[in-house]
C-alpha cells in the first residue's frame, strides 16, 4: 500500500523528534522552535562532540580585528575581551581548550584540582597548597588534547589557524600532547606562575622551619630554625634535591634570587629537570610548541591580533623594580584571565598563566634564530621529525627553516607552518595598534617571548632570538611545563 503525504510528514515528525530527544540525552541543547536544519549545530553542542574552530588572518589589514575572520564552528561566536573590571568570555567560556588549574605532583600525576577563581582553595573550598614549599609538586595549568593547524596562505604571508577536539585528518596534530616517549597523552601542564628557584643561603639571615635554600649547588630545607645569624651549619639542614628546582609556587617575591633572574638559560633547563622523578624528561622550562598554540588561542577567542589590547598589557613599565617586587599568585583571585589594557601597571592573566607576557622575558626551549633562518623543536622525543632526544641548549638535532629573519620592529605578517608562527615581515604599517601590534627582534639566539617591565608596548607575542643560551640579566626568566609520561602501553607509536 503507498506511503500518504500524511503518513510520510507523520514519520519526518517523528524523526525530528527523536533526534531532539537523543541530542538532549547526550548532554546536548535543542533550542525551542529547532527543526532539522538547526540539528547540526545543536548536536555540536554535545559534550565531546567534534568541534573545529577557525580564523583567517588576512596579511593586507591592518586593523587588529578587522584582520581576523571567524571560520569553521567559530562563525557566528562572540568575541572574548577584557573589560573595565572584568573579563567578558564571549561564547568562550566553555568551549573544549580551555585549562583547569590543579596541583600537579612531581611525578606528573594531579593531586588535585583547584577553585579557578581563587587558586587558594581545592573545589571542595578547603585550603589548597599553591603557597607551600613543601609540597611535592607544583601549581599548573592542564590542557586537554589540542589538535591543530597553522596553514599559510598562497603568499606565505599570514594564513589561517584550526584548532578541534579531534585529529580531523593527517593534517591535524597535537605538539603538546606527547611524552619523551613519543607516546601520545591525554593533558600538557603550564605553569600557573612565573619559575622560581629557592635564594640562596646568607649567613646574614634567620630562617624558619620549612624554609627553603640553596647553598653549594644544592637545595636544603631548615629543620631547626636558625634564630641569630651565623654561617652554615649542616646539622640543621635536610637535603632537598641535588640540584635547586625550579618551581611554580604563589607568594614568592621576583628577585633575582628566586624570581629565577640573572640565571642562565642552562641553569633553568637544569633546574626544571631537577623535578623530574625518571630519567626521562617529563619538567622542562616553556616550550615553544605550548607557546605557539596559546598565541593561536589567543587570537582565535579575543577575534583580534592584538592580545595586550584585548586581554591586558600587562607589567610592562616600571622596569626592574616593578618585575622585581610582583609577588606570585596577586591575580590568584581572578580567573583565568584577567588585565587591564588602560595602563601597563598591572600583571596580565591568560588561560590560568599569570604574566604570560610583560613583567619577565619567558625563555623558551625549542626554538633558535640560525644563520639561514630559523631550527625548531616540538616534542621531547623525536615525534615531530627532529634528531634531537631532548630539548638542547643548542639547536642540533632540531628542525631547519629556511628564511629571511626580517629586521627589529613590530611584526606585520607571520611565516605560518608546522612550526606555528614566527615573525616574516616587519615594519610599516606595523606598530603598536595596526598588524600584529607585538615586536620581533632578529638574531641567531634561543627565543624569549612576551617582552619584560622595560618594554611598553613592545611586549606581547613578541620575540627575542638576540640572546645565546647561557646569557642572563634580570628580566630573563622561565616557568615551567610538563608532559607527563603515558603508562605503559598506552598510545604507544
Amino acid at each position: 500500500m503507498p506511503n500518504t503525504i500524511a503518513e510520510n510528514l507523520a514519520r519526518l515528525q517523528a524523526a525530528r523528534t527523536a533526534i531532539g530527544e537523543a541530542i538532549t540525552q547526550k548532554g546536548g541543547t535543542v533550542n525551542a522552535g529547532d527543526g532539522l536544519e538547526e540539528y547540526p549545530a545543536d548536536i555540536l553542542t554535545i559534550p565531546n562532540a567534534v568541534k573545529i574552530y577557525g580564523i583567517r588572518i588576512n596579511p593586507d589589514e591592518g586593523d587588529p580585528s578587522d584582520r581576523v575572520t571567524y571560520l569553521e564552528d567559530a562563525v557566528g561566536m562572540t568575541p572574548a575581551h577584557m573589560g573595565t573590571t572584568s573579563f567578558d568570555p564571549g561564547s568562550w567560556e566553555k568551549v573544549f581548550f580551555m585549562p583547569k588549574p590543579c596541583m600537579l605532583k612531581f611525578d606528573g600525576t594531579v593531586d588535585y584540582y583547584l577553585n579557578p577563581n581563587d587558586y587558594s582553595k581545592k573545589l571542595d573550598g578547603t585550603p589548597s597548597d599553591i603557597a607551600n614549599p613543601d609540597y611535592n609538586g607544583n601549581v599548573m595549568l592542564e590542557f586537554p588534547k589540542i589538535f591543530y593547524k597553522y596553514v599559510p596562505s598562497e603568499s606565505g604571508n599570514d594564513g589561517s589557524i584550526y584548532v578541534s577536539n579531534a585529529r580531523i585528518d593527517d593534517t591535524y596534530e597535537c605538539w603538546s600532547n606527547y611524552d619523551a616517549n613519543n607516546n601520545e597523552i591525554d593533558h600538557f601542564y603550564m605553569a600557573a606562575y612565573n619559575g622560581t628557584s629557592a635564594a640562596a643561603y646568607s649567613a646574614d639571615s634567620t630562617y624558619v622551619v620549612g624554609a627553603h635554600v640553596t647553598y653549594s649547588g644544592a637545595e636544603y630545607r631548615c629543620i631547626a630554625a636558625v634564630e641569630t645569624a651565623e654561617t652554615w651549619d649542616s646539622a640543621k639542614w635536610e637535603l632537598v634535591s641535588s640540584t635547586p628546582r625550579l618551581r611554580s609556587l604563589s607568594g614568592v617575591q621576583l628577585t633575582p634570587a628566586n624570581g629565577n633572574g640573572n640565571t642562565t638559560g642552562q641553569t633553568e633547563m637544569a633546574r626544571a629537570r631537577a623535578n623530574n622523578t625518571t630519567a626521562k624528561d617529563e619538567w622542562m622550562i616553556d616550550l615553544w610548541a605550548d607557546a605557539s598554540i596559546i598565541w593561536g588561542l589567543l587570537y582565535l577567542i579575543g577575534k583580534s591580533t592584538d592580545v595586550q589590547g584585548t586581554f591586558g598589557r600587562g607589567i610592562d613599565s616600571g622596569s626592574q623594580t616593578a618585575a622585581e617586587t610582583y609577588v606570585t599568585g596577586t591575580l590568584d583571585d581572578k580567573g583565568l584571565f584577567y588585565g587591564v589594557t588602560t595602563a601597563g601597571t598591572s600583571a596580565v592573566k591568560v588561560f590560568g598563566v599569570e604574566n604570560f607576557w610583560a613583567c619577565k622575558w619567558r625563555r623558551c626551549a625549542g626554538f633558535f634564530g640560525t644563520s639561514t633562518g630559523y631550527a625548531y623543536k616540538l616534542t621531547h622525543g623525536t615525534k615531530d621529525g627532529s634528531t634531537a632526544t631532548s630539548f638542547r641548549a643548542d639547536s642540533t638535532g632540531y628542525l631547519p627553516i629556511a628564511a629571511t629573519r626580517p629586521e627589529n620592529n613590530y611584526i606585520k605578517n607571520m611565516l605560518m607552518g608546522k612550526h606555528g608562527m614566527i615573525a616574516k615581515v616587519t615594519g610599516s604599517p606595523a606598530n603598536s595598534s595596526k598588524c600584529y601590534c607585538d615586536y620581533f627582534y632578529k638574531g641567531a639566539g634561543c627565543a624569549l617571548f612576551g617582552g619584560s617591565a622595560y618594554y611598553s608596548l613592545y611586549c606581547g607575542v613578541s620575540v627575542t632570538l638576540t640572546s645565546t643560551v647561557g646569557y642572563s640579566i634580570w628580566d630573563f626568566a622561565a616557568a615551567l611545563s610538563c608532559k607527563p609520561l603515558a603508562e605503559e602501553g598506552v598510545n604507544s607509536p
